[in-house]
């Protein structure tokens, strides 16, 4: 089956549902998807371009802070984490 005659099926599927509760989470599934990287994509979103200048500055900064102990242990950040997650 081809790509044009899998949207036609979903297309028929879609126009002989009954139930609006359906029909919305057919919708709010789809919208969920075209949130989604599609297969082979990067999941995580690009980051604006930045010069070496920029990159430099960031990396100083972060070099700073590490030596001013500015920073977390991992097993800080899972406390952390295990207690945002208990709300």
């Amino acid at each position: 089956m081809n790509s044009q005659s899998e949207k036609l099926d979903l297309i028929q599927e879609i126009l002989y549902l009954e139930s609006d509760d359906l029909l919305h989470r057919v919708r709010d599934y789809l919208h969920s998807l075209k949130q989604q990287p599609a297969a082979g994509e990067d999941y995580y979103p690009r980051l604006p371009p930045r010069s070496a200048a920029e990159i430099e500055e960031n990396y100083q900064q972060a070099l700073r802070e590490a030596e001013s102990g500015d920073v977390f242990t991992h097993e800080e950040v899972v406390a952390m984490t295990q207690q945002w997650r208990k709300g």
